[in-house]
């Protein structure tokens, strides 16, 4: 997750300077946060090595254009470097559109689980339909992917869970079709350890890309590799049911999973969003060994 910050905070930079080049306010840009206290230690670098600080009030027309230019080369470097083995374009792209909003707004929305979701909860021992949904009544953060289509948005939250006697922490992504105008419907969810994970429960998006950094499987679409598509494009005549647009990397034929993702058919082809897959397996078993630890 570390190079998923770098790349955010070069980009937040990126647009700092995007805006100064072509006299637009930065007014809603903050550099106040995580994210941002690293975007200052980035500038603080080239301030002290290139002599560009994007933030001197009296900064020269041609030194904001080298500082974009360096930023720009930087993002490009660091997302080809071989250190990543996936693609993590789309997974960046998901937390620069998605903002945090109040967990009011869930008041708007009736939750239930997806029929594929039912499924699933048959393989699990001990959590139940009921603890999820409990748990999405006391949503602690929300965030929202907005789409402008009859896709819909995606909302993701984060809460906290009793399993047994101990308290965890739980990410889930809710599904909002246009066309169900009051129903939220739970896609998936992840469940972690709250001493590990609990200084990212403000920011319910980075959550459910740590769950994908940990259960989801990487898929080969087309000439790509990724856990985590944003939206992509197939040829018509795909066979979406037998899976053969895409190509699961690390799964063991011995183990189950699910896959998620919304769809569109247009004139020239089908259009995928939001597509990742879960080792339900994986999973599942570590959700049991909580249950497990607590009654040994």
């Amino acid at each position: 997750m570390e190079h998923i910050k770098q790349i955010l905070a070069l980009s937040r930079l990126l647009e700092y300077s995007s805006n100064l080049k072509n006299g637009i306010s930065n007014s809603k840009i903050t550099f106040d946060d995580e994210i941002g206290e690293i975007s200052k230690f980035i500038n603080n670098r080239l301030t002290k090595s290139k002599k560009l600080n994007i933030f001197n009030p009296t900064i020269k027309y041609d030194d904001i254009l080298k500082f974009e230019h360096f930023i720009s080369n930087s993002i490009s470097n660091y997302t080809s470097r071989k250190l990543i083995k996936r693609d993590i374009n789309d997974e960046v792209q998901i937390l620069l559109n998605s903002t945090n909003k109040s967990v009011q707004e869930l008041d708007n929305y009736n939750v239930s689980i997806s029929n594929s979701l039912k499924e699933d909860f048959k393989k699990l021992k001990h959590l139940t339909e009921k603890d999820i949904l409990d748990s999405l009544k006391n949503a602690l953060y929300l965030s929202v992917l907005p789409d402008n289509d009859e896709l819909g948005n995606q909302y993701f939250t984060t809460s906290k869970i009793m399993l047994n006697k101990t308290e965890f922490i739980i990410v889930a992504e809710l599904s909002h079709e246009t066309r169900k105008k009051d129903n939220l419907e739970l896609s998936s969810f992840f469940i972690f350890s709250i001493n590990d994970y609990l200084k990212y429960i403000k920011n319910p998006t980075q959550m459910f890309l740590k769950g994908l950094d940990k259960y989801g499987l990487d898929m080969k679409i087309k000439n790509n590799v990724s856990r985590y598509y944003y939206e992509v494009s197939i040829p018509l005549n795909t066979n979406i049911g037998s899976l053969n647009f895409l190509n699961l990397q690390n799964i063991d034929p011995k183990q189950d999973f699910s896959l998620r993702m919304s769809l569109k058919q247009t004139e020239l082809a089908l259009e995928l969003r939001n597509v990742y897959a879960i080792n339900l397996t994986l999973l599942y078993n570590d959700i049991d060994s909580y249950f497990a630890q607590q009654c040994a």
